[in-house]
């Protein structure tokens, strides 16, 4: 995968990730961990080379065998169902990796989370959480629930507020895209929902909004040991 710009390459190597090559324009210094494998390119190359709209000084390539594997324990899994915009995916892989969640599995339908744009929108978080792209749902969904994880959607219109849900234990937290919400296939297997308050006349929250909200609540139950 592509990291484009100092900060995610920076934020790559104080991971410990190691790079498998670095490219940096003409007179910008490199790191001082730089890899061998480090090369110089004419100013303007990335302007073309790269989906960004202010082209960045330098850009790496790393192996996505070098990400972080899945973290031992039974902590929070987050699993997205259908959500399409890298964006809002980048978001959520920086809210769960914030809120302490240890994986985040992605499911058919969903954006690919090693794209530029939803590595972007990580701010780095896909560095530093495992990240699992997994298309046959049904073996996914019986292997959490085979471990003894919940498996709780989050619903706009249904389900517990989230302050009277128990969030706690064994929990994988579902967010669905937030046009369509959790693909019907997967909500069949869910054993409950979780929905977030609202007043006024709005209906529901952006697909990332709502999804880092109930991350943080899941991260609060687990220090507290309840709901409410």
């Amino acid at each position: 995968m592509v990291l484009e710009g100092p900060t995610l390459v920076a934020d790559a190597l104080g991971r410990g990730i190691p790079l498998e090559a670095l490219f940096i324009e003409e007179g910008i210094d490199a790191p001082a961990n730089a890899p061998e494998a480090t090369f110089r390119v004419r100013a303007g190359v990335f302007a073309g080379a790269l989906d960004v709209a202010t082209a960045p000084a330098m850009a790496a390539i790393v192996a996505r065998a070098a990400l972080p594997g899945p973290a031992p324990g039974d902590g929070p899994i987050l699993v997205l169902a259908g959500v399409a915009d890298p964006g809002n995916a980048g978001t959520l892989i920086r809210s769960a990796e914030a809120a302490g969640f240890t994986s985040v599995r992605f499911l058919a339908g969903s954006v690919d989370p090693f794209s530029p744009k939803c590595v972007r929108a990580s701010a780095g978080s896909v560095l530093g959480i495992h990240i699992d792209v997994d298309r046959e749902v049904g073996k996914l969904l019986d292997g959490l629930t085979s471990l003894g994880y919940r498996l709780i959607g989050a619903g706009a219109q249904r389900g517990t507020p989230y302050d009277r849900c128990d969030l706690t234990g064994r929990l994988a937290l579902v967010v669905g895209s937030e046009s369509h919400g959790v693909p019907d296939g997967v909500a069949a297997a869910l054993d409950g929902w979780v929905s977030i308050p609202m007043q006024g006349t709005t209906e529901s929250l952006n697909a990332a909004v709502a999804g880092s909200v109930l991350a943080f609540e899941v991260a609060r139950q687990r220090r507290e040991g309840r709901p409410g």
